[in-house]
């Protein structure tokens, strides 16, 4: 906390820490110091990369566009802190152990600040990620509604493609390096594993907070998602400490059946919430998101039969307001000349759409 003795960096301009709840902060750059208050403005909260690529987290920043209104926020002095001393590095040294990149990022996560962590954990795979004829590593595929991290051994390194044989099917397939999300390496697997977690962590913390633009907190779900599916790939092949990888295990199931959730994937975060209960049963924090769970999918499932039903209610009325009288014609008289039918058509455009929404409704209610 800020004191009488270090209120030399408390200057406009300088970049500092500040709470954003009793559990969470974040930085913020100083604008005005009036005696006791401190004006500032809260920094965009999208990780910014220490080199030029992350692994997991979604690059966010100057792409998403955050908010052109910055919040402002006024705090008196002592709760204000200066940032580490190995944040104020620029040098953007590259010599730095994966193990005192990890520790950055765990300093940095354990104070609440996950858009900070998060650099120091991305840049901690990015060292220890290797990419060689003979190494693992993990590609992703991904459609609309599911995310599949597949592991696979180089066979062949040529210009900027890889030659490989996923590790489960036996199949080979020739991708770019860029498709490579990460490189497994024997000495660094287990800081592999828990930086991914932490990462995990980080990306839900953010998805609480970080909403402006409104893409933000799905995004970061998916790489809660993407890191999470990441480490039980990992761990299905590797022969490891049973109680350990237990441990690891049931703890990705709960992460990511939470951050399935927040993207309102009912039946994967329900399907990984049951892994971790099976595997843990006495889980307290397990039992608690179960129940957690269940109740907004019933608020979920609630909210679009009322919508369906309003839909219907529009359907009906629709078709209804389209219906004509036959008109009465004499014995005798010419059969009526075919005419065009603008509004007849019109209905039907809108009823086709309508039934479209409620089936897009029903197919988003149960995946």
């Amino acid at each position: 906390m800020a004191t009488a003795d270090d209120k030399k960096w408390l200057e406009v301009g300088a970049v500092v820490r500040i709470p954003r709840d009793s559990k969470r902060s974040g930085r913020a750059l100083i604008v005005s110091v009036d005696g006791d208050e401190v004006d500032l403005l809260w920094e965009d909260a999208a990780p910014q990369a220490r080199r030029t690529v992350f692994v997991v987290c979604p690059r966010l920043n100057g792409q998403n566009g955050s908010s052109d209104e910055e919040e402002e926020i006024t705090l008196p002095k002592e709760n204000v802190e200066k940032l580490l001393s190995f944040e104020k590095s620029t040098d953007g040294d590259t010599t730095l152990s994966p193990d005192l990149l990890k520790s950055r990022g765990d300093t940095l996560l354990k104070m609440g600040d996950a858009s900070s962590a998060v650099p120091w954990y991305e840049e901690a795979l990015l060292e220890t990620s290797q990419i060689q004829v003979g190494s693992t590593v993990l590609l992703m595929e991904q459609d609309e509604n599911e995310i599949k991290i597949l592991a696979a051994e180089i066979d062949c390194l040529e210009d900027n493609t890889a030659d490989i044989t996923f590790v489960k099917s036996g199949s080979e397939a020739v991708v770019t390096l860029n498709a490579i999300q990460l490189g497994l390496s024997v000495k660094y697997l287990s800081l592999q594993i828990r930086t991914l977690l932490n990462i995990s962590r980080c990306m839900l913390q953010l998805a609480e907070f970080d909403d402006n633009p409104s893409s933000r907190p799905s995004l970061y779900r998916q790489g809660a998602i993407i890191a999470c599916s990441m480490v039980l790939e990992i761990l299905s092949m590797e022969e490891s400490d049973e109680d350990d990888s237990l441990r690891l295990i049931t703890t990705c199931y709960l992460l990511r059946s939470k951050a399935y959730a927040g993207r309102a994937k009912w039946r994967a975060a329900l399907a990984d919430i049951d892994n971790h209960l099976e595997r843990k049963p006495q889980s307290k924090e397990g039992h608690q998101w179960k129940t957690e769970l269940l109740s907004l999918i019933s608020k979920s499932d609630r909210a679009n039969k009322k919508l369906v039903k309003s839909m219907c209610g529009w359907i009906q009325t629709a078709t209804a307001n389209s219906d004509e009288k036959p008109v009465s014609q004499p014995q005798n008289a010419e059969p009526p000349k075919t005419v065009y039918n603008r509004k007849s058509d019109k209905t039907f455009a809108m009823t086709s759409i309508l039934v479209l929404l409620v089936a897009v409704v029903i197919h988003n209610a149960f995946f």
